[in-house]
């Protein structure tokens, strides 16, 4: 069972994709599945790892997504709000301070 999906994961079709996202996906996803099946192991919500689950992958390439989004959005946002104050500043110097 860990051959096949060791093997599915290799063969992936994200596994070299120009995307880094996908190929940070396959591997997240794997973590995350290795984990959840080592905690099911002889209980009633085990599951075979044979089969890759397509909607769980997405769903992680969709979480790393927004996760970048988010840190792009707040790195633009402190460089506008840098930009705006050093704006202030040399503004402030010209008029009270002129040449």
């Amino acid at each position: 069972m860990h051959v096949q999906f060791w093997n599915a994961l290799q063969s992936h079709r994200w596994r070299h994709a120009p995307d880094f996202l996908k190929q940070r996906a396959l591997l997240l996803y794997q973590s995350q599945q290795r984990c959840r099946w080592h905690l099911t192991i002889g209980s009633a919500q085990g599951w075979s790892l044979e089969e890759l689950n397509q909607d769980l992958i997405f769903e992680v390439r969709e979480e790393l997504f927004n996760e970048k989004r988010e840190k792009e959005t707040s790195s633009a946002i402190q460089v506008c709000i840098i930009s705006s104050c050093s704006f202030v500043i040399t503004l402030t110097s010209f008029l009270f301070f002129p040449c």
